[in-house]
């Protein structure tokens, strides 16, 4: 069976957020693939994977509480 349109590799997106650290207030960038989202501080180097929600209207980002020990 040959397919007549190959699906898109999903894109990239990178965005800058100022003060988007929540750790320490720094500059936060945030690489989207598809439906997931991976951030870097460069301030305090804090490596998180945040949940995204898309909306109608943009994008949610937030990081979700959890135990550390």
């Amino acid at each position: 069976m040959k397919r007549e349109h190959e699906p898109e590799a999903s894109q990239a997106q990178d965005v800058e957020l100022d003060q988007g650290c929540i750790l320490c207030g720094g500059a936060l960038s945030l690489r989207v693939v598809g439906s997931s989202a991976a951030t870097y501080c460069r301030s305090c180097r804090w490596i998180s994977r945040p949940h995204l929600h898309h909306h109608h209207d943009g994008v949610q980002l937030f990081h979700p509480s959890r135990m550390v020990a």
